[in-house]
């Protein structure tokens, strides 16, 4: 994840870069919905956006759960893969 790193989130400095990584978020939502009638290329964002949200949890980043979740849910509106499954018992870690 290029636009993603550990140094990102644990800078001091974290309000304008708070609001262009929610905005980035937004965005691959955007993308994840003008593209859900494409099964094949949703089936391509899938990993990626798998790691975004993943991170997310993984860190407790919760300014972004929002974000985050609306994410999954969009991965799973019309089917649920077996790494979206693995994000469901991640929640509850």
């Amino acid at each position: 994840m290029i636009w993603l790193s550990i140094s990102f989130f644990n800078s001091n400095e974290l309000g304008d870069r708070t609001v262009v990584a929610m905005s980035l978020l937004n965005s691959m939502e955007t993308i994840l919905v003008v593209m859900e009638d494409l099964p094949d290329v949703c089936l391509v964002l899938e990993p990626i956006l798998l790691q975004v949200v993943t991170f997310i949890l993984d860190k407790s980043i919760m300014e972004f759960y929002e974000e985050a979740f609306s994410l999954i849910s969009s991965l799973t509106e019309k089917q649920v893969s077996p790494a979206m499954w693995n994000v469901f018992e991640g929640t509850y870690r």
